[in-house]
């Protein structure tokens, strides 16, 4: 399924990879990815397999806290475990570095990630209202869930 999936840190090299992976519209979001990892906190993971980009990870390390920013996984690799694996590969990541807590937030809507998360392990900890702009464009905004995974 996923057994020949690797993860490294970023590469500045990696910046053609993470653009072709999230596609033109996301070129902005790239931009983010990789000034992330400027930044102290900022840490983003790239999973590749046979050297191919098809996954990654961004992160914000506070103390002994981490706060899982984005999760990307190529669209031609997704249903396959990947998702799970760079999840249990941050959770290793965090016990090793005697993280208490993992947080994140996702869109209430998506339910293929809720269910990764609370596969893994995360509790529904709250909601905020109104949080994202509506998925198409149009619409009412939808709420983030806040999901919490305690190490401790």
């Amino acid at each position: 399924m996923s057994a020949a999936l690797r993860w490294r840190p970023y590469r500045p090299a990696d910046l053609p990879a993470l653009v072709e992976m999230l596609g033109p519209p996301a070129s902005g979001l790239v931009e983010d990815l990789a000034q992330s990892t400027s930044l102290p906190q900022g840490r983003l993971w790239i999973f590749e397999i046979d050297g191919q980009v098809v996954g990654a990870l961004e992160t914000w390390w506070v103390l002994d806290e981490v706060e899982i920013i984005d999760v990307h996984v190529h669209r031609d690799h997704r249903r396959r475990g990947h998702g799970r694996v760079m999840i249990d590969a941050l959770i290793a990541a965090c016990r090793a570095e005697a993280v208490a807590r993992i947080h994140l937030e996702v869109r209430a809507g998506n339910v293929p990630a809720r269910a990764l998360y609370t596969h893994t392990g995360f509790e529904i900890v709250g909601q905020r209202r109104g949080y994202y702009p509506p998925a198409s464009g149009v619409g009412e905004r939808e709420d983030a869930v806040l999901m919490c995974l305690g190490l401790g």
